[in-house]
């Protein structure tokens, strides 16, 4: 009985010292809670905050994947226009080749023609036109005179004209001392065949 009784004693006064504890750490104790809550509180709105701004960067990530992916498409359509470019300047290089080979081989027949226009020039109207060297330059005058009467012996009417403007230019009158220089080059540069 002792025994027990000494128990509940015991009990009693650790029940009482536990609330006497209990009493003294209570403003302790809600004053860790406090603490603990008030962190709790800036912990959810730092948590918000990093929220926010991994929202932000990736919002801006997004814009600068967008932007690089505009600018590849553009990188890649100027390479594209810088290709056409260079085949078409391929084309126009392959053209003015074209082009000048046309040229010369105009030049060519140009000149081919030419001689076939002497030819036949020396053949129906005389061994060569009449020319004259013009003292202020050094270009020849042609001149070339078309008939239609025929030739009786080789040069006929070439010698005659020639023989006309020599007569023609020895009665010319003084005044005339101009006119008699011009006949007497052409004289001089056509010698009678």
């Amino acid at each position: 009985h002792q025994e027990r009784d000494a128990l509940i004693r015991q009990y009693q006064e650790l029940t009482q010292r536990l609330k006497a504890l209990e009493q003294a750490q209570a403003p302790e104790r809600e004053k860790q809670y406090q603490a603990a809550v008030q962190k709790i509180q800036e912990l959810e709105r730092e948590n918000c905050r990093l929220r926010c701004l991994s929202s932000d960067y990736q919002q801006q990530a997004e814009r600068v994947t967008l932007t690089y992916q505009q600018l590849q498409a553009e990188y890649q359509t100027a390479i594209n226009r810088i290709q056409t470019l260079e085949s078409e300047i391929q084309g126009l290089r392959k053209d003015c080749a074209d082009f000048q080979k046309y040229a010369e081989d105009l030049e060519s027949d140009n000149q081919l023609l030419k001689q076939q226009i002497k030819e036949l020039q020396s053949r129906w109207w005389g061994p060569q036109p009449m020319t004259t060297n013009s003292p202020k330059t050094t270009a020849n005058h042609s001149v070339v005179l078309n008939a239609n009467e025929p030739d009786f012996y080789p040069d006929e009417v070439y010698d005659t004209i020639l023989s006309i403007l020599k007569i023609h230019a020895n009665s010319l009158p003084e005044e005339y001392r101009r006119r008699h220089h011009i006949l007497q080059d052409i004289l001089n540069c056509n010698p009678p065949s």
